[in-house]
């Protein structure tokens, strides 16, 4: 289905030379200004504005087109025609080498996908070389910039953070990186953040490829029906799932990541598997102390409802997928009972609790991209149309809590929230034009937005103009 406006938009798009104002503040070079726009800019305080200007990677300015304008003197001056521009979209699980192999043997596909269990383990099961390596991660990057993803959180290995760095080198990156690696080799990462390797004031890398946070897999998948579940499932006698941690060993390992000033990230689907890691969780902050430590749990597909008022107290940050529930909502009612489903993605839930929640999409076994997720956040129905009330509609989002989701909660989760996730005075310049208003489209029409521009550091990486090589996976 084409995107409302795609061809009415593009011809209102004009770069113009604007006139040069003398103003005390002006910085001496405006690379871009955006003008004529709907800027959504995250900022609960300045929520929308018209107009934005780049210098040096950042935003510089914002407010109304005549003074951006004017501002902008010589610089180049985008005449947006009225369209969206949002922060750029912040995708908070991803496996970008795995994702970008995968296109490069089919292309993009649109499919649900079931989870490759080999992910689970610390190593690569299958080797690949530095340059089969660059070559799937250039095409993971091109293919999210089309789809307006700016920053990621890449759920890897080693291997993985070299191509990564590599890319850096090089100047190929197009999206920031926070990369997620196995909490078994916690003290690898201390030694190397210790030995200053990676950069940055911390140790912790660049402002494109960071490191910082490590990760343990609680449990399973629905699909294989080895997520870790209270009742059995539907169908078996005593099949409640595998937990692949008990609490002493889990405890061991999140304890001594903790105290190395490590984020801990824990996969965790089902309601035993979340219990037991916010158990964890509790007792690793209460003997370690209070500090700013923001521990997540990956998934959480299904929690028990006394450990969703849990979360916020404890500062634990719960980053979900919210494509699942249009992809596979309708297995969950083959996998459970009744008295057992009541419990699925309680994303309302969360948030109500003032939990901090983020989205990603877990590519490649879920499409890319925002649009999906943030459809199937606000009307929860199945990707086939059906069930159009709803999948338990009481936990509906609404499209900004959906925005906040996937753009300023994703900085949140690797302590960025100061740099990007917002457009503000200060913020790196990463955002995106869409096609399609998100704000007041009707709600079904949002999974087939598409974006049109995107910049990354105050650079256009992406260009539907100049795109035709890229093709979306149409739903």
């Amino acid at each position: 289905m084409q995107s409302h406006g795609y061809h009415r938009l593009w011809c209102a798009f004009l770069f113009v030379s604007g006139c040069t104002v003398s103003a005390p503040s002006r910085p001496a070079r405006i690379d871009l200004a955006v003008v004529n726009a709907t800027v959504w800019t995250g900022d609960s305080l300045r929520p929308l504005v018209e107009a934005i200007a780049i210098s040096n990677g950042r935003v510089v300015a914002m407010g109304p087109t005549e003074e951006i304008q004017a501002l902008a003197g010589d610089g180049n001056v985008l005449d947006a025609g009225g369209a969206l521009i949002t922060p750029g979209f912040i995708d908070t699980h991803t496996h970008l080498l795995q994702a970008g192999r995968r296109l490069l043997q089919e292309g993009p596909t649109g499919q649900l996908y079931d989870i490759d269990e080999s992910l689970l383990s610390v190593d690569p099961v299958e080797s690949y070389t530095p340059a089969e390596d660059d070559e799937a991660l250039a095409a993971a990057l091109e293919y999210l910039s089309s789809e307006g993803v700016t920053s990621v959180h890449h759920m890897g290995n080693w291997d993985d953070l070299e191509a990564l760095r590599r890319a850096e080198t090089s100047g190929s990156l197009t999206a920031r990186v926070n990369v997620v690696l196995p909490i078994t080799t916690t003290a690898r990462l201390v030694d190397a953040i210790r030995s200053g390797q990676y950069g940055g004031h911390d140790g912790k890398g660049t402002e494109w490829v960071r490191v910082g946070v490590v990760k343990g897999v609680v449990d399973g998948t629905f699909t294989t029906k080895t997520a870790a579940i209270e009742l059995p499932y539907a169908g078996t006698a005593n099949d409640r799932g595998l937990l692949l941690y008990d609490e002493t060993r889990l405890y061991e390992q999140v304890i001594e990541a903790d105290r190395a000033g490590l984020q801990v990230a824990l996969h965790a689907v089902g309601e035993r598997a979340t219990n037991l890691a916010i158990d964890v969780y509790e007792r690793v902050s209460h003997e370690n102390g209070p500090r700013d430590r923001r521990f997540r749990l990956e998934h959480a597909q299904h929690l028990f409802k006394e450990d969703v008022v849990r979360l916020a107290p404890l500062g634990i940050l719960v980053n979900v997928q919210p494509t699942q529930v249009m992809y596979a909502g309708g297995q969950f009612d083959s996998i459970y009972d009744e008295t057992t489903r009541t419990a699925s993605f309680p994303l309302r839930a969360l948030i109500e609790t003032r939990t901090r929640v983020s989205f990603g999409t877990d590519w490649p076994f879920a499409p890319p991209g925002a649009f999906e997720g943030i459809y199937a956040a606000v009307l929860r129905r199945q990707a086939d149309g059906s069930l159009r009330g709803g999948w338990f509609p009481n936990e509906r989002l609404t499209v900004r809590q959906s925005l906040d989701a996937y753009t300023v909660n994703g900085a949140y989760a690797s302590f960025e929230e100061n740099a990007k996730g917002r457009l503000a005075v200060g913020s790196f310049a990463d955002f995106i034009l869409l096609d399609t208003n998100l704000l007041n489209v009707p709600l079904p029409d949002i999974r087939f937005a598409r974006v049109l521009l995107t910049v990354v550091n105050g650079r256009i990486v992406f260009d539907r103009r100049n795109a035709t090589q890229i093709e979306r996976a149409e739903p």
